[in-house]
């Protein structure tokens, strides 16, 4: 349950909070239970959800990487970067560059390379 509330509200601000609240339970029971069930804690899942929904999106989408990193919850560039980096061992414009997929892009629209240019760089 608090899982698929990270999921549905990656693009907010959240506390522990407001996961417990999502639970029904006390915010010291579920650090307690999120850490014995995943092995770590909520804000460690989060984040991670974070950074993959956002290697996803750099993948498969024209989205500039400043839209992105607002979308799945960053409002700090070097924070973004650096935990993209920790992560993939790139930065996400690096990472873009390296792994997008025209094919997994929006079908609507031709993929006109001079904007995929533009929307890796950062």
């Amino acid at each position: 349950m608090v899982i698929a509330f990270m999921h549905a509200n990656l693009h907010r601000k959240l506390s522990l909070a407001e996961f417990a609240e999502s639970a029904s339970i006390s915010v010291s029971h579920l650090g307690h239970l999120f850490k014995t069930e995943t092995g770590v804690s909520p804000g460690h899942y989060l984040m991670t959800l974070r950074v993959q929904r956002a290697g996803d999106l750099l993948k498969s989408s024209i989205v500039s990487v400043k839209r992105i990193m607002f979308e799945v919850g960053f409002n700090d560039k070097s924070n973004f970067v650096r935990s993209f980096r920790k992560a993939y061992g790139l930065s996400p414009s690096e990472y873009r560059a390296k792994n997008f997929d025209p094919i997994r892009a929006p079908r609507d629209r031709k993929i006109d390379q001079q904007k995929v240019r533009k929307a890796t760089s950062f």
